[in-house]
């Protein structure tokens, strides 16, 4: 089921990286939850009114059509943001 939000998380990952350097720092990895607007990426971040459409926020993996694929979204958005981390510690 991952690899079908693979390339939206993707897409995602690409704006947040070219409109918000180092996003992945503000994000409160405890408070993450995709489901709950003001703990997603887009509401830690005060985004939605950039993907206020839902369809553009699935298409960015920000936002899914089941209830049951935000856990999904959780761990694939906590892994991408613990990488990034990891990464910027390292340069």
């Amino acid at each position: 089921m991952s690899h079908l939000f693979k390339e939206k998380i993707d897409a995602g990952i690409k704006y947040l990286d070219e409109n918000r350097p180092n996003w992945f720092n503000e994000i409160d990895l405890q408070r993450l939850s995709m489901i709950q607007w003001h703990n997603c990426i887009l509401g830690q971040l005060d985004l939605w009114k950039d993907f206020f459409e839902a369809t553009v926020a699935i298409n960015h993996g920000f936002d899914c059509y089941e209830s049951y694929n935000y856990s999904i979204l959780d761990s694939m958005w906590k892994e991408v943001i613990l990488e990034r981390r990891k990464r910027a510690l390292e340069n």
